[in-house]
């Protein structure tokens, strides 16, 4: 529902104020947004003069730490915003520590991390705007701009996509009490978070847990810039170290914590006050009520070998979560099943509700849903395989996407999508659809998600920036008339003219005006020459089908149909059927767009 837009200034809290026009105008709070348009500080330095507001000069002093933690002043905000209707809430939230000593920054899912100075800008338009929703003492925003940088070009490098936090300030001085607590240091991604009984995998050397000591309070500001004393409590009784065996676990001490470091290969967990190990790595059968989910394997030096005691039993049963750098399996997967490693071999069967991801991955009968980097299996039966490149013997009525694939026998009703070459034996069934797509490969395609996800990104901030930019243009046009008359005046009447004190103001707007014009037509500029990089991007990638190719030995079977299936810069879908008899293969034409035989 839409509402007029509303002014407000020197408001002290902005939550009320939203919540006064959703009330007032009966529209679903998520729905209204604001805008911060200007911060003001005051501060009461207890000389009986009350808040007055700050200088930029004396604001520049509140930048130094020492100065700022000092018990000689009381320090608050006012606002001035512009209450407007959103669509949706922003997909970046602020998370504030129960004390208000830490500040960390949560990325939703559906946001694309950019590593450029205008997603920077923006990303810090709209933090400065939620610190001053949540009450924070707007402050330290270069360094809080620093670290956004640093982390998120870690986040973009280590390929750690949204959802995800990061830290973003805490305060130096102040520090809560706190009572000695033990932390598990295996990083955990948001896809681990439903496993509550999992062991992680961890190699020799690395650290496990660390015990934090006991620590009192220390006095200062925090982030809301109220001054805390330090409390004096009694941490006695507290230092209660986790149960560990020698033999698997040493103990490091550190100035504030003691370190607990494996030295094992194994999977592992906290519980309780306890480190846990997980050592077996071979099996007769596992199922998922007497193994729990072990996690985190990929990139450790851990083997799994799993092998059916008899054929009326599954190697892997319903539900088991694994992860390892190599998994063997002789036997069947059952349904539900979740398996993930660098290497995976299969001498069995794959429910059609099982999940592998795998770098390479060898398969007997494969009936789920596969995503690897190299795949060969004997025969795919109505499941699904995504990879890099594939090796099929037999596909029947499965669905393969791939950059290359090599299939000796295609059966009836596949969806083969390739976005390079397909070498295919023969096609001795009928109904199958051979399809040329960049969006075949999955690394292409997430490639192609960021860069969609960017252009959107820097299409909605330029819109905002037009909407502004037009916005001060109306003003400036609206005041035009009485500069000019202003500035074509004598200078003696123009003097005058300058002692009313609506009109000096009037022209300092103007002129302040039109730098911000300025400032806004250049960042649509850059928005522009961003958008267009990034849109010639996405058709350079779209592009590379062109050089695909299809070729078949024999037969190349009944009702065959070749799609070729362009996204950018636009949607196009081109068909071809194919003639059973045909003799060869096909590529695509770089000028027509067309299928030509080869």
């Amino acid at each position: 529902m839409k509402f007029p837009q509303q002014l407000v200034k020197q408001c002290s809290d902005i939550q009320i104020e939203l919540a006064k026009v959703a009330d007032a105008f009966k529209v679903d709070p998520q729905y209204v947004g604001f805008e911060l348009l200007a911060v003001g500080v005051l501060l009461d330095r207890n000389d009986k003069n009350g808040f007055q507001v700050v200088t930029k000069e004396e604001m520049q002093q509140l930048e130094d730490e020492e100065l700022f933690n000092t018990d000689n002043f009381k320090i608050k905000q006012r606002y001035d915003i512009r209450i407007k209707p959103i669509e949706s809430k922003p997909l970046i939230s602020l998370r504030i520590s129960p004390f208000g000593d830490k500040m960390r920054l949560r990325f939703s899912e559906g946001i694309g991390l950019l590593d450029e100075d205008i997603f920077y800008e923006e990303m810090m338009r709209e933090i400065e705007a939620q610190m001053a929703f949540e009450g924070i003492i707007i402050r330290r925003m270069k360094d809080i701009k620093q670290r956004l940088k640093s982390q998120v070009q870690t986040l973009i490098q280590n390929q750690i996509f949204p959802p995800c936090e990061i830290d973003l300030m805490e305060s130096v001085t102040y520090s809560p009490h706190r009572e000695a607590y033990s932390e598990f240091l295996i990083p955990c991604e948001e896809r681990y978070r439903d496993y509550k009984e999992a062991y992680f995998a961890v190699n020799k050397g690395e650290n496990i847990v660390a015990f934090y000591k006991a620590k009192p309070s220390s006095s200062g500001r925090n982030l809301y810039g109220e001054f805390i004393l330090a409390t004096h409590i009694d941490l006695m009784h507290t230092n209660s170290f986790p149960k560990f065996n020698s033999d698997e676990v040493e103990q490091i001490e550190e100035d504030e914590r003691v370190v607990f470091r494996s030295l094992i290969d194994s999977y592992v967990r906290l519980r309780g006050n306890e480190i846990d190990f997980y050592r077996q790595n071979e099996f007769n059968h596992i199922n998922a009520s007497s193994t729990p989910p072990l996690l985190g394997g990929m990139g450790k030096n851990l083997t799994l070998t799993i092998k059916a005691s008899n054929n009326s039993q599954d190697a892997i049963g319903e539900g088991v979560v694994l992860e390892a750098a190599n998994i063997k399996i002789i036997g069947n997967v059952a349904k539900n099943a979740r398996i993930q490693a660098n290497e995976i071999e299969i001498e069995g069967t794959t429910h059609e509700q099982s999940e592998i991801i795998a770098n390479r991955a060898k398969i007997t009968t494969h009936r789920g849903n596969l995503i690897a980097d190299e795949a060969m299996i004997e025969t795919l039966d109505q499941g699904f395989v995504q990879s890099e490149s594939i090796h099929l013997d037999l596909c029947q009525e499965g669905e393969v996407l791939s950059k290359e694939a090599n299939i000796k026998k295609i059966a009836s009703n596949n969806k083969v999508t390739i976005s390079y070459r397909l070498h295919v034996g023969s096609i001795e069934g009928e109904n199958n659809i051979i399809t040329i797509s960049s969006l075949a490969y999955h690394k292409t395609k997430e490639l192609i998600d960021v860069l969609v996800k960017k252009k959107n990104f820097l299409i909605n901030s330029a819109k905002e920036v037009y909407s502004k930019y037009h916005k001060i243009l109306a003003s400036v046009k609206k005041s035009k008339p009485l500069i000019e008359q202003i500035e074509g005046a004598q200078e003696v009447i123009r003097e005058q003219m300058m002692q009313n004190k609506d009109i000096a103001e009037a022209y300092g707007r103007h002129h302040t005006m039109i730098k911000d014009l300025r400032m806004f037509r250049q960042e649509l500029f850059d928005y522009q020459q961003f958008i267009e990089k990034t849109v010639n991007n996405l058709v350079q990638i779209d592009e590379e089908i062109l050089n695909a190719q299809i070729y078949c030995d024999k037969s190349w079977g009944e009702d065959t149909k070749l799609i070729y299936q362009r996204e950018f810069p636009k949607k196009q879908v081109k068909s071809l059927n194919v003639d059973k008899d045909f003799k060869g293969g096909y590529r695509i034409d770089s000028e027509t767009e067309e299928f030509v035989g080869i």
